[in-house]
This record gives structure tokens, sequence and C-alpha cells, in this order.
């Protein structure tokens, strides 16, 4: 993917790495330090695929179960979504840090997605 000065890949193992202008934090490698080589993006679980917007990224990701039960099992095929970069453009309350950017991966929550967050925390099969 790429948008603007900011580039991205993911590989066949799911793992997603980002270089380019990163004024916004939109790399998601912690800082706002633009990056000319490649860098894994490591905190992120196992990515399905990315999305490069206006100074920022989102991207879709396994879902990782807080416990290992019968419930998260259900979860085993579904997706979250993960956002950083430009904090004026992710949703409200997501985020710690810098007022400006988020330079981290972040999870949404499932409830802000509305109702395509109650579809995908359905227990029932895709």
């Amino acid at each position: 993917a790429a948008g603007g000065a900011t580039s991205a890949a993911v590989t066949t193992t799911g793992r997603l790495f980002t270089w380019g202008g990163n004024a916004w934090g939109q790399l998601g490698h912690g800082d706002r330090q633009d990056r000319e080589m490649p860098k894994i993006v490591g905190s992120l679980p196992r990515v399905r695929t990315v999305c490069i917007a206006q100074d920022h990224m989102l991207a879709v990701c396994d879902f990782v179960a807080q416990v290992d039960d019968v419930a998260s099992q259900a979860f085993r095929n579904r997706a979250g979504l993960w956002v950083w970069g430009r904090r004026r453009l992710l949703p409200k309350r997501l985020g710690k840090g810098d007022r400006e950017a988020q330079c981290c991966p972040v999870e949404v929550p499932l409830e802000m997605l509305g109702p395509l967050g109650a579809a995908a925390s359905s227990t029932e099969g895709p």
C-alpha cells in the first residue's frame, strides 16, 4: 500500500513493514522519525490487510483472545481493527500520550464500530 510519502507492505506471514514520511506517527514505530528503509511494526497481531489514509494507517488484524476459553474460540476467524497516526483523524478517546499523534497502533474497541462491531463480536460463525 502507498499513500502520499508513506508506504507499507504485509508479508505472507502477516507481518507489517512501514517506511517513508512519519510526521504524525503513521508508521507505527512509537516515534515521528521518517524512515528510508522498511521496518517491522512489532506491536500488531497477524495483519490481514492495511490501508494508508491521510496521515494515518489502519490495519485489519487477527483477533487476539484475552483468555483461552470456549467463548474466545468463537472468535478464531474474527478480526480486529487497529489504527495509528494523526490523532484528529482517528476515533475519539483512542490511544495515549501525544495529543496530536498516536505513534503506536491501538485497537479500536468493538463497541466503537457500531453495527460492524456488533457483527464482529457475534459468537455465531462467519
